[in-house]
């Protein structure tokens, strides 16, 4: 990735009818636009047109259903847009891949930010402008353009963010990347500042789900809170995403009309029984529905459907394995997940085409053929089958997930709120194992007295683990196949003690303070360790050959020597032992108590990189009540 973006005005161009216009002496007619209530709608429609347009939308569902198990690519097409697809399936994407390439949102996002530092004026010039007006309009752009940060950013990482409109080409136009959290985080502010003036979900037609209202400004809120909680490990960022779903579900129930057959209230306001799929993927903007970009139908006939532009040719996408036997058959696969006539999940998301060579088809969001709620198998589409398609981005179905998902996120928490920590220790006396190089050497006299303390010695075979320093087996030393079952197996205890961090940072010295908070009362003495670790170190690393295969099928770009990976990236590397080889003793801690460490971090190790791992012990016996890491800078694990 660039550490900066030149963004060029000539792909930013708005794509509503009258737009700013580059002059040949680089002036521009803006002054002359800007008059009126309609210009100000023609540019938010315009900010709306772009994010549904195919270069756009295809990027949304390559970067979604294609990079996850959805969706698999079709072998009947030999172009550049398959080649970039088929990189990314296998893993080993160019700087070229038309799927990396952002202008397209960028647009969008410049769109937004136009309307949001050149509409506030026409009030003053068109009293049919009013503050209502300009505080929806500012809420829409503001949160569209969240939407497409947030895109972004889980799909880049560290992507460039400007909040200010790109007029001229006389303009700077580099922008700095941002680290993804610091991103997020002025997402969830633009998000709770549109919140204030959000359109209302109460509205009819189109517009109730074509444009971002309170409803898709919470949905997208508990969608940004449930990624950052995934990274984070955050409770508190769980809790939030479960209580901007519940806002959601709320909203979905107070606004449901109660229909001529429903004899009672429905409990959630869902999408009946096999009308469902022709409600929601035919009709469009259904009642369960929460925003939906209009008119999509680019995108979607070209990647989603087996017949592209009402022609015999296949598109690029179809079903994967887990929907139909045909296409697990043709891959070799197991018996499929969806594949029967009585899961509504087949029949929401998949065609049967017969037996050609896509078989099973996705057919979500595509019109049903003729009356029909379901679509007949192996009939291609007819020029009423292919108008008017919507992209939809949320719906209840996904807030209710979304939900779901953090409920079941949170309630893991509550039996281990803090995450797995992982060292790796390296053993002072040991050898160099190939190949020998100096300037990279991991290995500390701390990481000696440990192995020597948990039983081991100079014989002793490696890697091993320790897991919470107790014994399995009889034994502390734990070869790696049985790892996963004993961590696994320590999660499911619940903490005697939680232990939280916090750090600070001034002229290079560093701190670190932790919060104990006992549980229960510690009916025995504790020792509270800090250990600096590193991440991110690239260097070599030895392989075994029956191993170098797969590796580098996961790392295309791996670096293979004779018996190493040369561009290994080693991570939660043990630097040394802040304060002694066992910590300070705390005794046994009764209520909340805080402890400090201070500490400088040599000049051979990246600041940025590091990070200190808190190891609450069992003075007696050295088994770990809890362990906790806080990152020293943007740069650590």
């Amino acid at each position: 990735m660039k550490k900066y973006i030149s963004i060029i005005l000539g792909g930013l161009m708005m794509a509503s009818c009258v737009d700013t216009v580059l002059l040949p002496d680089d002036k521009t007619v803006d002054e002359d636009f800007w008059q009126s209530k309609a210009d100000v709608s023609m540019m938010v429609n315009g900010a709306y047109s772009k994010m549904a347009a195919a270069d756009v939308v295809s990027k949304l569902i390559v970067w979604g259903g294609f990079r996850s198990d959805e969706l698999v690519l079709v072998n009947s097409i030999n172009d550049g847009t398959r080649n970039s697809l088929l990189e990314i399936e296998e893993v080993n994407i160019e700087t070229t891949n038309a799927f990396a390439e952002w202008a397209p949102i960028y647009s969008v996002i410049n769109n937004c930010n136009i309307v949001l530092e050149k509409s506030e004026k026409v009030m003053s010039i068109d009293p049919n402008y009013t503050s209502g007006d300009y505080e929806t309009d500012r809420s829409q752009m503001l949160a569209l353009r969240a939407l497409c940060y947030f895109y972004l950013v889980r799909t880049f990482r560290d992507v460039p963010y400007t909040s200010s409109a790109y007029m001229n080409s006389s303009q700077d136009m580099t922008i700095r990347q941002i680290a993804p959290d610091s991103l997020l985080m002025k997402c969830i502010a633009d998000l709770e500042e549109a919140e204030k003036n959000a359109l209302s979900a109460a509205a009819s037609g189109w517009q109730r789900v074509g444009w971002i209202n309170k409803e898709g400004i919470h949905s997208l809120l508990a969608d940004i809170y449930l990624w950052r909680a995934s990274v984070k490990h955050s409770a508190e960022d769980y809790q939030k995403c479960i209580a901007y779903c519940d806002m959601v579900i709320e909203s979905k129930k107070a606004n449901h009309v109660q229909g001529p057959m429903e004899m009672t209230p429905k409990e959630y306001p869902l999408e009946d029984g096999n009308m469902a799929y022709q409600s929601i993927f035919g009709n469009q903007n259904a009642e369960e529905s929460i925003f939906e970009l209009q008119n999509a139908t680019g995108a979607i006939n070209t990647y989603y459907y087996k017949y592209k532009d009402n022609n015999s040719t296949y598109g690029y996408l179809r079903a994967s394995s887990i929907f139909g036997s045909y296409a697990a058959s043709s891959l070799g696969t197991s018996p499929n997940t969806y594949l029967s006539m009585y899961d509504y999940r087949y029949w929401q998301n998949t065609y049967d085409v017969g037996s050609g060579a896509s078989a099973f088809d996705v057919r979500k969001m595509t019109e049903a053929n003729g009356t029909t709620s379901l679509p007949t198998a192996g009939i291609k589409r007819s020029n009423s089958n292919l108008a008017n398609q919507n992209f939809i981005i949320y719906r209840l179905s996904d807030v209710m997930l979304m939900k779901a998902e953090a409920m079941v996120a949170n309630e893991m928490m509550d039996i281990a709120p803090e995450n797995i920590v992982v060292v790796g220790m390296h053993p002072a006396d040991f050898a160099y194992t190939e190949p020998m190089i100096a300037d990279i050497d991991f290995r500390t006299r701390e990481a000696m007295d440990y192995l020597t303390y948990y039983g081991g010695s100079l014989s002793t075979g490696l890697p091993v683990g320790v897991v919470n320093g107790r014994k399995f087996d009889d034994t502390y030393l734990q070869g790696s196949s049985k790892w996963t079952a004993q961590v696994f197996a320590q999660r499911e205890i619940a903490p005697d003690c939680l232990l939280k961090l916090a750090h600070s940072e001034e002229n290079g010295n560093h701190t670190v303070v932790a919060t104990l908070e006992p549980q229960k009362e510690l009916g025995y003495g504790v020792s509270l360790q800090y250990w600096l670790v590193e991440s991110g170190i690239v260097g070599p690393q030895s392989i075994a050959e029956n191993l170098k295969a797969s590796y580098k099928a996961k790392h295309p770009d791996a670096q293979m020597g004779h018996s190493s990976v040369n561009n290994y990236v080693h991570n939660h590397v043990f630097r040394g032992a802040l304060n002694g080889l066992w910590g300070t003793e705390l005794g046994k801690v009764a209520e909340v108590t805080t402890n400090g460490c201070t500490f400088t971090i040599d000049e051979k190790y990246v600041a940025d990189n590091c990070s200190v791992v808190a190891v609450l012990i069992n003075t007696q016996t050295k088994e770990v009540v809890q362990a906790s890491e806080i990152s020293l800078g943007a740069g650590a694990h």
